[in-house]
């Protein structure tokens, strides 16, 4: 659970008497796609920016024009046109002469950047398990249909990447990675996304999944990732008693990551406070992130994949029908 003081923001997790954090065994959970997941994600794609960078052939439509035989549109002929590429029964048509255009169909390589720090591996379930579940619908949604991804973790820096893969048949590679990935450590957000722009500074699409739960600013990390070169997708996951905390009386919080200690009275009027804050929390991260032109929503993960993420994704456009 997150406790918001007031007038500033701390983060702490809850544990009355000596109950510890909910741990999965061995620290590691296996995501499953059902088959309904599956029928939406067939039919679905990432919502990339048609400007961003590629050098790979794939399937989504791109600005790059050329003169072949996957016809997009007629413009008007320009001195030095090639007169193979000549629309003539068009241009007699319409008494002007026009070049057929055509587009070159291209795949973008999608980055899934993943908070593996331990506060993602608290609830019950814990976070975590909502959170490798949607990183195996986001990539399944990319390389099913010719795009490449990227898989990177992240705790107080990036973490060895998984990829660039791509096709279907790397689904089951995909999932099994996921699940070998322990949580562990401290969240610093700025400095991982500071290496992550050293290391692949190119541009392109970057889906983020993380709780944000860290003492930075979102300004910082957004800024080194601007757009157009970045298209940049912030997927906010909270446990659902960090939502709606419930009331507990006086117990002592246990900061998962610091181990740091304090003791609290959560009472009504505490947790009334704590809504307010997390409703402003939430709003000014949606601001800074359209300030930087990129595109934040809460995700409870309490939520089913299947009956509730992907419609959501799919409502926000930010998985688009093919």
């Amino acid at each position: 659970m997150i406790i918001l003081g007031s007038g500033e923001m701390w983060w702490q997790r809850i544990f009355p008497g000596n109950e510890e954090p909910y741990a999965l065994k061995d620290g590691k959970f296996t995501p499953v796609l059902s088959d309904r997941a599956l029928r939406q994600l067939n039919r679905l794609q990432i919502n990339a920016s048609r400007y961003q960078p590629s050098g790979r052939i794939g399937l989504r439509r791109s600005l790059r024009r050329t003169l072949d035989l996957n016809f997009r549109e007629h413009r008007k002929y320009i001195p030095g046109d090639d007169i193979r590429y000549v629309d003539w029964k068009a241009s007699g048509r319409h008494e002007q002469v026009f070049v057929k255009q055509s587009e070159s169909p291209k795949g973008i390589l999608t980055y899934i950047l993943i908070d593996i720090s331990m506060s993602m591996s608290w609830g019950s379930p814990p976070k975590s398990q909502c959170m490798l579940e949607l990183a195996a619908a986001l990539g399944y949604a990319s390389i099913a249909h010719g795009d490449q991804i990227l898989v990177i973790p992240f705790r107080e820096s990036l973490s060895h990447p998984y990829g660039p893969i791509s096709g279907k048949a790397q689904i089951s590679s995909l999932i099994r990675y996921l699940g070998s990935l322990s949580f562990s450590g401290k969240t610093d957000f700025e400095n991982s996304i500071r290496d992550f722009r050293r290391q692949y500074g190119g541009g392109g699409t970057v889906l983020i999944l993380s709780d944000l739960l860290w003492r930075g600013n979102l300004s910082n990390v957004l800024e080194q990732l601007p757009a157009p070169t970045w298209d940049v997708v912030l997927l906010h996951l909270l446990h659902a008693d960090e939502i709606q905390p419930p009331r507990m009386g006086n117990v002592e919080v246990h900061d998962i990551e610091t181990e740091n200690k304090i003791n609290y009275d959560i009472n009504q009027k505490a947790i009334e406070q704590y809504a307010i804050n997390l409703e402003q929390w939430k709003s000014n991260l949606e601001m800074i992130s359209m300030e930087s032109n990129a595109f934040y929503t809460m995700i409870p993960t309490a939520w089913k994949l299947d009956l509730e993420i992907i419609p959501h994704l799919r409502s926000l456009d930010v998985l688009i029908p093919l």
